[in-house]
């Protein structure tokens, strides 16, 4: 902010507009074999763009179950 209190845009803020950050967890359970998964893509600023729950069925481990979650990710 500048002296009068008002917002200075700077270079950077168009970048920031411009930006999507996904993120994404898994959980799983190895009796069941069974993971379910959770995305959120946010612009710069923390809008949610889009959001997505998934379900799994047969997945054989932890690392299987982050797997299917980060290609969906990639996928979105």
């Amino acid at each position: 902010m500048d002296s009068q209190g008002h917002r200075s845009e700077t270079h950077g803020s168009h970048l920031l507009e411009k930006t999507i950050k996904i993120n994404f967890d898994v959980g799983f359970n190895r009796d069941l074999f069974r993971s379910s998964s959770g995305i959120v893509a946010r612009k710069g600023r923390g809008r949610v763009v889009v959001s997505r729950a998934t379900i799994y069925e047969n997945v054989n481990s932890a690392f299987a179950a982050e797997a299917h979650a980060c290609l969906e990710a990639v996928r979105m």
